[in-house]
């Protein structure tokens, strides 16, 4: 297992240390909570008609409020829907990262509110080296809303630590909480987590050997851009040229991000450990596109607050998750 701990000269890259923020040091749940911006409660209402009575016999006539500005965080929702409140959700992190003997990193909340998250480090003994020089930090990223649109979960993934990619940690099943907002959630999440923790140690050797494999997997140049094509969805169809002239090509869109990719293949930081000409440069050439370069402002250059975020909770971890099972196919 590696030692390396990520210094704060390498944040500035990885977009999972960029969002919301920057927590280091917080030690209490009141503090996490003013940190985020989440020191306020949620209620469950119901429903009223314009005469001011109850909507009774109707699914989903509950809706969610913060009672410190009365705002409404979700509706259509159900009776049922249980509520976690972020004094709990904050309880819990502080706890589980005691616990766990983690470091949080960043905590920040979606939406006015009715969404949060929080990013811890696990410690040294988790993390995962590849090859002889090439490390990954393991994370854990805490997710609650108010607004029915996710449940409250608990999973990992980790950062390679030369060009701070984001990678889904590949762990196997039973090392993460998903927890649905039903009345019971409350007494269900304490439970969980000891288990969990012993799965995900458990898991790093897996981790550590399916990254291997991508670094041991030689692949030419050809097939390297074939896998590019797959993993972007590259499709060839009829398109308009500079003259005008419909000719057989790729899309502005994917043409553009197919070549930011390949020639991400020849960065530096795909010369680490003879990786280059492996499908281990591969990954990482797609990676750094999804959390570096998809998430840039095409006119200014800068950062998409918005993008950062899409990258780790909703698109990009999909991307990634897909991105890993086709290249271990590969190998």
């Amino acid at each position: 297992m590696s030692g390396i701990v990520l210094t704060d000269n390498a944040r500035g890259g990885a977009n999972l240390l960029n969002v919301g923020n920057d927590a280091r040091g917080v030690m209490t749940p009141d503090e996490a909570l003013e940190k985020a911006g989440l020191n306020f409660t949620v209620e469950l209402r119901q429903c009223k008609t314009e005469d001011g009575n109850p909507m009774e016999g109707i699914a989903g006539n509950q809706y969610t409020v913060r009672t410190d500005n009365n705002q409404v965080l979700g509706n259509g929702l159900s009776k049922g829907y249980g509520i976690v409140q972020n004094q709990t959700v904050a309880d819990t992190i502080i706890e589980i990262c005691g616990h766990a003997d983690a470091t949080i990193e960043r905590i920040g909340s979606r939406k006015n509110g009715a969404s949060m998250f929080c990013i811890a480090r696990l410690p040294q003994e988790y993390s995962v080296m590849v090859g002889t020089e090439d490390p990954a930090q393991v994370y854990m990223i805490f997710q609650n809303s108010h607004d029915g649109s996710g449940s409250l979960k608990i999973t990992f993934t980790s950062i390679r630590l030369h060009c701070f990619n984001q990678m889904p940690a590949m762990l196997k099943e039973g090392t993460q909480i998903k927890l649905s907002h039903t009345s019971g959630i409350n007494k269900n999440l304490f439970s969980k987590i000891d288990n969990v923790l012993v799965a995900v140690r458990e898991s790093i050797e897996t981790l550590e050997v399916s990254y291997n494999q991508m670094l041991d997997t030689k692949i030419d140049r050809e097939k390297a851009i074939d896998l590019i094509d797959y993993l972007i969805g590259s499709k060839m169809g009829m398109y308009k040229n500079a003259d005008g002239e419909k000719v057989l090509k790729y899309s502005g869109k994917h043409e553009s991000q197919r070549n930011k990719i390949i020639e991400n293949l020849d960065h530096e930081s795909n010369n680490v450990d003879n990786m280059r000409g492996t499908v281990w440069a591969v990954y990482n050439a797609y990676t750094y596109f999804i959390d570096h370069q998809r998430t840039l402002n095409s006119t200014t250059g800068e950062l998409k607050p918005e993008g950062r975020e899409n990258a780790i909770f909703n698109d990009g971890r999909r991307k990634r998750e897909r991105a890993v099972v086709r290249c271990l196919e590969v190998c």
